[in-house]
């Protein structure tokens, strides 16, 4: 019997499916909820911003709390895709041949590296947001952004990690992969975007405490 689809599947049980020895969850899908969370929280500071006085500006905060909204409700569904791709490596091991095992393994390797890259994607969509918050968030709400962009740093740093570790998986087959290895890139350059945002309220925390 399949698992559930995460959105259906109480916390409790999924960071105990988490824990286990199976193959499923695993990290990417563990990301994939990150970034959810991450939307999440920025979706619960936007909720609480300050009254716009013009229309335009409220528009601009109804888009922002769509948006964020639509990220949070779609990262199960991410999680599962992530689910189901990792789960080659499994279907792989499962082969007698060895020949036909390494195969496998290799187109396994690059699906998952697929994925993290479609999840890093995904998550960095988030990060304009968070760059407009990060200066026009209250004090109260400012650690909420912070978190927001500290959660969805380790999501894209560790969707990072799963690329790069998938195509060592993949041998040379993943090497030739140039749009993998851009992906990889790119989510070490937006990693370090988020790092700076968390600088940022750290720096605006500091700054109230003088």
């Amino acid at each position: 019997m399949g698992r559930r689809l995460t959105a259906d599947e109480p916390i409790s049980e999924w960071l105990h499916a988490l824990a286990s020895t199976g193959a499923n969850p695993g990290g990417g899908a563990a990301a994939a909820l990150m970034t959810g969370m991450a939307a999440a929280l920025v979706e619960m500071v936007v909720a609480h911003r300050r009254p716009h006085a013009s229309p335009e500006e409220e528009i601009r905060q109804q888009c922002l709390a769509a948006f964020s909204a639509a990220m949070r409700e779609t990262a199960p569904g991410i999680a599962d895709r992530d689910t189901a791709a990792s789960s080659g490596f499994a279907d792989a091991n499962r082969r007698d041949d060895a020949e036909s095992r390494a195969t496998a393994m290799r187109e396994a390797s690059l699906a998952a590296a697929e994925s993290s890259a479609a999840l890093g994607r995904f998550a960095a969509n988030l990060v304009p947001v968070l760059e407009e918050l990060v200066d026009d968030t209250s004090t109260l709400l400012l650690a909420d952004v912070g978190t927001a962009a500290a959660t969805l740093a380790a999501s894209t740093r560790a969707a990072a990690l799963n690329i790069g570790t998938d195509l060592r998986l993949s041998g040379e087959d993943g090497a030739r992969r140039s749009d993998l290895l851009d992906a990889f890139d790119e989510l070490e350059a937006t990693t370090r975007e988020l790092d700076a945002i968390i600088h940022r309220v750290r720096a605006r925390i500091v700054q109230g405490r003088a």
